[in-house]
């Protein structure tokens, strides 16, 4: 790819080239501003959740395998899953396996009261 400058114009050819190395530049940069958009969501309900929860956001992360941590962390993935992330992408957050993450769907709703994922559902799009 070469650009022609020859008095100040640019060649046609050029600007067609130009003109698409400016779209990839802007479709890279979204896609960067998107990840990063992303990951301040992801940390913005994970502390959210720590709170409503009251327990420390590390321990949210840790290899703990409690009730009450299961728990918070099946909360965590059923909101992001409605957000429309997949579980591997929930997975890779929470440093978990996408099987665990299905794990908490398998049997999400009768392990768990609606209600009680409701106030917490609530708690997390009142305070972000």
């Amino acid at each position: 790819m070469q650009v022609e400058i020859n008095n100040n114009k640019i060649s046609w050819e050029s600007r067609h080239e130009l003109k698409e190395i400016i779209n990839k530049l802007n479709f890279y940069l979204k896609k960067q501003i998107s990840k990063a958009d992303n990951i301040n969501i992801q940390n913005v309900v994970v502390s959210l959740a720590a709170g409503y929860f009251q327990v420390h956001p590390d321990v949210i992360y840790s290899a703990f395998r409690n009730n009450n941590l299961v728990r918070i962390r099946a909360f965590i993935s059923y909101y992001f899953f409605e957000m429309g992330y997949n579980p591997t992408e929930i997975g890779k957050f929470l440093r978990l396996d996408r099987t665990s993450v299905l794990n908490y769907f398998k049997d999400f709703f009768y392990k768990y009261p609606i209600d009680e994922y409701q106030k917490f559902k609530n708690y997390i799009n009142d305070n972000k």
